[in-house]
């Protein structure tokens, strides 16, 4: 059954505005992903309330810009990088990949198992969070630093990024919790680049000198048959296990495209969206029609 109606459709993180920013007069906003090029007093960080979710930010942009609008070579990704490309642009490049990324819609979710999970037990939308302490922590009343009980419920934006977060550098825990290809940890450094035609730093400067060329990508790729776009978003297909005696196996890269490092999905995760009753979401205090508290 779906929760969304024309009044509050499905929440698209390609093409709405759901990331918080910070714009070059000091001014809070919040942008969709192509928005990230306005030149009018342009974008120059995140502004989640987690260091975590920024760094994680910075992964995602970078991701749907390869995924999109990787440039044809060096001298295209030069002229981008001395001239950014106009938001419709981006806008327009977006569209075709933004069915991998509903959050929250009748078909395959962005980063969400496909198979609803409904034999599995629900648990506290908290525990998405890599600091959140642990159920045996709890158990032991040992949860000291980090306290339990802080988040209760995460607006659609907010779940999103504690998704991706935990999809992109989830630590190890046990049996069926795998790691991410970050090996276990948010250790990722990015190297802040400054053009020297522009007064200060934006986002762009972030974000573009990580974007690889077409053709630096079509060296790395050896599963060149497919075009679907699951080689790239693993939800959009059944889930691919692990386990041989079902059919599973691991995954390299004559199995997928190689954009897949950027969408990597270790854990099998189903978010629980309902209406909201209470006014906001407990991370961003930002009020949102549908909330997660559990997945």
């Amino acid at each position: 059954m779906s929760l969304s109606s024309p009044a509050h459709p499905p929440l698209n993180l390609a093409l709405d505005p759901w990331i918080p920013v910070r714009r070059r007069s000091g001014r809070l906003d919040t942008i969709a992903p192509w928005q990230v090029t306005e030149s009018s007093d342009p974008v120059v960080a995140f502004a989640w309330p987690r260091a975590d979710f920024d760094g994680a930010s910075h992964e995602f942009l970078i991701g749907l810009l390869a995924t999109a609008f990787a440039p044809q070579d060096d001298f295209a990704w030069r002229e981008y990088w001395d001239k950014p490309p106009e938001p419709d642009v981006l806008r327009e490049r977006f569209q075709p990949v933004a069915e991998a990324f509903v959050l929250d819609g009748d078909g395959p979710r962005f980063m969400q198992d496909m198979d609803a999970l409904a034999e599995s037990e629900e648990i506290s939308v908290a525990q998405l969070f890599i600091d959140a302490p642990g159920e045996n922590t709890i158990k032991k009343n040992a949860d000291f630093f980090v306290k339990r009980g802080q988040i209760a419920v995460l607006g659609r934006p907010a779940a999103a990024m504690a998704l991706f977060t935990l999809q992109t550098y989830a630590p190890s825990g046990g049996q069926g919790h795998r790691t991410s290809l970050r090996g276990g940890g948010p250790m990722t450094t990015l190297a802040i680049g400054r053009h020297a035609g522009r007064a200060d730093t934006t986002l762009w400067d972030r974000l573009w000198p990580y974007v690889e060329t077409q053709e630096a990508l079509n060296e790395r790729r050896i599963n060149t048959k497919s075009k679907d776009l699951s080689a790239i978003f693993p939800w959009l297909a059944p889930v691919r296990g692990s386990n041989p005696k079902s059919g599973g196996g691991p995954v390299n890269p004559k199995s997928v495209d190689p954009l897949q490092v950027y969408w990597a999905m270790p854990r099998r995760v189903r978010l629980s969206f309902e209406h909201a009753n209470q006014p906001s979401c407990d991370l961003t205090r930002q009020a949102d029609p549908f909330v997660v508290r559990n997945y």
